[in-house]
């Protein structure tokens, strides 16, 4: 779930659809850092 919406923020910020993966990426660049944790979480 977490990865499906660091993907939907990504898509909307961005314009472009690209993996879970490189969502969560994106995410682990883009937000703040207490969200680390839980982006980490969810790649394993």
């Amino acid at each position: 779930m977490v990865l499906s919406f660091c993907r939907m923020l990504q898509t909307l910020e961005t314009g472009r659809v690209e993996s879970k993966r490189a969502g969560a990426l994106w995410a682990l660049r883009s937000l703040e850092r207490q969200w680390s944790g839980l982006i980490e979480g969810g790649v394993e």
